[in-house]
């Protein structure tokens, strides 16, 4: 995990609580900042203090249960090279990392852009509809 100084405003990002006081739910979080701001810096944070436990994650989670969004290849792949450094290759695997990079492009904003996610307990989750983020 870093040793950068983070604003106020990143800290609520990487550190957004759990939605259950079991720390079993975890909450979704939507960054949207300026070019240059950090984003990629956050969520690489965000997703490596969701992979490792520790007192605060006592239940970290698989690479599975991630689903994180870019809009260029050149941030998913400074993201993938991030969280590949900062977590041994045992660590990795064991958070279910494999070496896929399937991807799927999608327009925002075109009005027949639509994204659901279905969960492992079989929970359909709309993220995206009508060209929108619904999250």
């Amino acid at each position: 995990m870093s040793k950068r100084e983070w604003t106020d405003d990143q800290k609520s990002a990487i550190y957004a609580k759990w939605i259950n006081p079991e720390k079993t739910e975890r909450g979704n979080i939507l960054v949207n900042a300026a070019a240059g701001s950090g984003k990629t810096a956050v969520l690489v944070e965000r997703i490596i203090r969701k992979l490792i436990p520790s007192e605060d994650n006592p239940n970290p989670c698989n690479v599975s249960e991630l689903l994180v969004v870019t809009f260029t290849n050149a941030a998913a792949s400074e993201m993938r090279e991030r969280v590949g450094t900062a977590l041994s290759k045992e660590e990795l695997l064991a958070r279910g990392m494999n070496q896929s990079r399937l991807h799927e492009d999608v327009m925002i904003g075109a009005e027949d852009s639509h994204i659901t996610g279905k969960c492992r307990d079989g929970r359909v989750v709309e993220l995206f509809r009508n060209g929108v983020w619904v999250l």
